[in-house]
């Protein structure tokens, strides 16, 4: 059940950068590099700081 919620969250994350125009693989890194640095609001890919710096 773990592993599920977590594969639907990362399905979730991959479909709203998409539709967001974002580049998943930069999306995805750019997380793992500031998930201790950025509230996670910030982190989301529907956030406007996510979107600007990744389009």
């Amino acid at each position: 059940m773990f592993a599920l919620l977590h594969f639907n969250n990362a399905r979730y994350g991959i479909q709203t950068a998409v539709i967001n125009n974002i580049n998943v693989e930069k999306y995805f890194n750019y997380v793992f590099e500031n998930i201790n640095k950025e509230p996670i609001e910030n982190l989301l890919p529907y956030s406007k700081n996510i979107i600007e710096k990744l389009r």
